[in-house]
């Protein structure tokens, strides 16, 4: 499995779920892992390949707001998720 944000690998027990519900109110109050600080690999990546991060993060969150399954988040992820929005319900951590 690979977290739903960095792509990073991840196991089952090493990931946190985070309800669909829970994503849709972070990306409606401006969460983007283009755009956002502390998730801003995925633009990196974009930038030295030389594409706009523009329409990436555009297309990103049309489809996250639509999406009606649950995210998978390394701990990394989870970690800098939870500062910036708050505890995620049903996580550990």
């Amino acid at each position: 499995m690979v977290c739903d944000l960095c792509n990073a690998q991840v196991t089952a027990a090493g990931g946190t779920p985070v309800p669909a519900l829970v994503m849709r109110g972070a990306v409606l109050r401006g969460f983007n892992p283009f755009t956002t600080p502390g998730f801003d690999s995925n633009a990196a990546a974009l930038r030295a390949l030389g594409v706009s991060v523009e329409p990436a993060a555009s297309e990103w969150r049309e489809r996250a707001l639509k999406d009606a399954s649950d995210w998978l988040l390394c701990q990394n992820c989870h970690h800098a998720f939870t500062a910036r929005f708050g505890s995620v319900p049903g996580s550990a951590l």
